[in-house]
Order: C-alpha cells, then structure tokens, then sequence
C-alpha cells in the first residue's frame, strides 16, 4: 500500500498524540499531520490532498460542523470523520448529514476507529477508480467516435470512387461498341468496296479485342485488389491510339468534321 496521508484537527493536544500515535503503531505506511483549529487545518486542506481527515465536532471558533462544508469545497473527495462526546447523538445525526463518512464516540474504541479510517480510505480510493476508468471509456469512446467518423469518410470516398469508374468503365465499353456498330451499320446497309470491307472487318476485330482486353483489365483489377496480382506501373505511348480513333469511328469523325494534326 502506498503510504497514507491523514490529518487531524483537534484542540486537545493529548487526544492528538494518542491518534497519532495509535495510527503509526497500527498502520505500516501512514504519515499524519495535527491541527488544533479547524482554520488552520482549511490553510492545509487547500494545499495538500489528504487521504483523510480526522476532526473533532466541538474546537473553540470553527467547530467540526462549520469545518464540513469548507472541506467539501477545497477536497470534495476526501472522507471527513467527526469525534463526537459520548451521548453527543442529534451532533452525530448532523454530521452525517453535514456530509461525515462516520462519527467517532469518546472515549475512542480504537479498533472501530482504525476499522471505520480504513473503510473511509478504501472508499475513496475506489470512488478515484470508478471516476479514473470513466475517464478512460469517455475518452476510449470519443476515439472510436473518431474511429467512425473515418471510416465513414472513407467509405464515401470509395462510393464516389466507385462511382467515377463506373462511369469510365462504361464510357470504355461504349466506345468500342458504337465502332462495331458503326462498321456493322455500314456493312448491312452500304456497298462497300473490298478495301473499305476488309477495313471494317479489322477494326471489328479489333474493337472485339478491345472490348476482351478491358473486361481482362477488370477482372486484372479485381484481382489487384483481392491481393491476388500485383500492378506493374510504366510509361505507355498514345500517339497510336489517337492515330487509329478515325479508322474506330469513320461516321462520327465524318460527321463532326473532327481533324487529327500530324503527330511527330
């Protein structure tokens, strides 16, 4: 146990030195500090956190009674017992009312003395737990509110995310269907000659391998995320990709009269 600090408040100085020593004689680790008046017991109080403090009901000036509440608003937390007169009871009712952990009867029985300090200790000591532990789940529960709150972020994020490449995917998928199509559109409803015919078979073909490679691509990236294959990430050029895009889509390249400058 670590060692307790108490304080006693009574005019009597024989009475202070028999406490005094009835606690360093039965209590292993106790250092105890004696006032013989209630106000200057407050100067201490207002500095120093006791474990508990001991005080006599009846002192000259400020009595036990009047000490109570001055206690309560320095040291709300500390466990005040009162010594009360034999046959002193409607002064005990007060001071149990008046916020007293116990009232110690004279003469003192010792052991109920020492029992009742000791009770009064622990309950402090646990009431400090109690409050240090809800400290400790209001802080523990702010974090997870934060917790939370981030995850919620982030699971919009990734919806918006989510929906950004959906709408890729889809204008992907679009654009080599609308050149299938297209040539599909010629092909049934033109003459053609061999040339023309065989370019609209390849871009076909192509615009099929297309379609196969992106939909490879998507299942590459389900498989990127589920940790199953790594991205290898490096430079690719464009400059044939945007050379072909007429020969992809001739009708609509004809129609918005679009121009493609020479890339070197």
């Amino acid at each position: 146990m670590n060692e307790l600090h108490i304080l006693i408040v009574d005019d009597d100085p024989a009475l202070l030195k028999a406490l005094r020593e009835t606690l360093h004689l039965r209590i292993e680790a106790v250092r105890v500090e004696t006032c013989e008046s209630a106000l200057a017991a407050l100067d201490r109080i207002a500095i120093t956190d006791y474990d508990a403090i001991i005080a006599d009901i009846k002192m000259p000036g400020m009595d036990g009674l009047a000490l109570l509440p001055e206690v309560d608003k320095l040291r709300p937390d500390t466990p005040v017992l009162l010594i009360t007169g034999h046959g002193d009871r409607d002064l005990a009712i007060q001071a149990l009312r008046g916020g007293a952990y116990d009232f110690i009867q004279k003469p003192i029985d010792r052991d109920y003395f020492l029992v009742s300090l000791m009770r009064a200790i622990q309950s402090r000591q646990l009431r400090n737990e109690v409050k240090a532990k809800q400290l400790a789940l209001e802080h523990h529960a702010r974090d997870l509110e934060q917790v939370v709150e981030e995850r919620t972020r982030e699971l919009r994020e990734a919806n918006r995310l989510k929906d950004e490449f959906l709408a890729i995917v889809s204008h992907e998928l679009r654009t080599p269907l609308s050149s299938i199509l297209s040539w599909a559109q010629m092909l049934r409803t033109e003459n053609l000659d061999e040339a023309t015919r065989a370019i609209a078979h390849e871009v076909i073909e192509r615009n099929a391998k297309s379609q196969k490679r992106l939909i490879e691509d998507l299942l590459d990236i389900s498989r990127i995320i589920n940790g199953k294959l790594s991205l290898e990430i490096r430079l690719v050029g464009l400059l044939s990709v945007v050379t072909c895009a007429p020969r992809l889509l001739p009708r609509a390249f004809s129609s918005k009269q679009c121009l493609i400058p020479r890339l070197a």
